[in-house]
This record gives C-alpha cells, sequence and structure tokens, in this order.
C-alpha cells in the first residue's frame, strides 16, 4: 500500500498528454538499462518505452476497424460495410489483415498485463489505480512540474471526440 508522504497532493498528469509521450531511442535504451532494479520508475506518468507503447496500441485499435470497413469473407455473408468500393481481392486481402492485427492486439494486451504485473510485484509500484483513475499520490518534489490542463478544454474535446465517433 502506497503511504501519502507529507504534503503531498492528488494530481493529474500532464504528462498524459500525448506532447509528453514520445521519447527518442536513447531515453528508452537508458530506460531499459534500469529495469532490473528493484526501486520504483522515477518517471511520473509513461516511461519512455510506455509511451511508445501507447503509440503502437492506438495505432493498431484504429488499423483494427478500418480493415474490417474494407474485409471480404469468404461466402460474402459477413463483409464490412465498404467492400463494395474494393475487388474481391483486396478485400479478402484486408479481411486476413484485419485477423493478423487482431493477433497483434492480443499478443499487445498480454504485454500490457505482463508490464503490469511486473510493476506491481517487481517494482511494488501501483499502476492499476492510476490507470483507472487518472490520480497517483505524488511527493511534492515530483508533483512539483505537473501542469493541471484547463478546464474548459474538456467541452471541445468532448464534441470533437463524439463527431468522431458519429
Amino acid at each position: 500500500m502506497m503511504v501519502r508522504p507529507f504534503g503531498a497532493r492528488r494530481a493529474t498528469c500532464s504528462t498524459a498528454r500525448f506532447s509528453a509521450f514520445l521519447r527518442g531511442p536513447a531515453a528508452v535504451r537508458d530506460y531499459l538499462g534500469t529495469l532490473r532494479e528493484r526501486a520504483p520508475a522515477p518517471a511520473v506518468g509513461h516511461n519512455p518505452l510506455g509511451g511508445w507503447s501507447v503509440i503502437v496500441m492506438i495505432a493498431v485499435l484504429l488499423a483494427m476497424p478500418l480493415l474490417g470497413l474494407f474485409a471480404v469473407d469468404t461466402d460474402g455473408v459477413e463483409s464490412g460495410p465498404l467492400s463494395w468500393l474494393v475487388s474481391f481481392k483486396l478485400g479478402r486481402r484486408a479481411a486476413h489483415w484485419h485477423e493478423d492485427v487482431f493477433s497483434i492486439l492480443q499478443v499487445l494486451v498480454a504485454l500490457h498485463v505482463a508490464a503490469i504485473l511486473y510493476y506491481a510485484f517487481w517494482k511494488k509500484q501501483e499502476m492499476v489505480a492510476p490507470m483507472l483513475t487518472g490520480y497517483r499520490r505524488l511527493s511534492r518534489d515530483a508533483a512539483a512540474g505537473i501542469r493541471l490542463a484547463a478546464t474548459w478544454r474538456a467541452p471541445p474535446g468532448l464534441l470533437v471526440a463524439t463527431a468522431i465517433v458519429a
């Protein structure tokens, strides 16, 4: 159980923004060198490897439905809604890629669960609650560099997300 240090505060992390996710190969290499250490990771938010895994997972989650839109099954009963726009051969390829992407997604989910277990048992760092709530207990030093997003950004963001889904 994580104890809240004196003076610590709860905050949503500015490191959850896409602009803070990606770091270069040197940062990933340096982070990989710390994996054997038992001390919790010093990063607030995603570590360099975790940031890249988020981007890969988002790409896979975008590719899967896009390929499904054009997929054609062998008997044509369960083809994607846009399959009429492509040839049968290309639609079949899209269906195979759709299945391959699903297999990749399963591997990514397994790696994600393995990482959570690794952090919980090896590094003794809680990961599930911060992922679900967006909050994490931090010391003053760790929380000093965190910026909170402006509240006015939430409604336009929700509107854009709703438009994309629609």
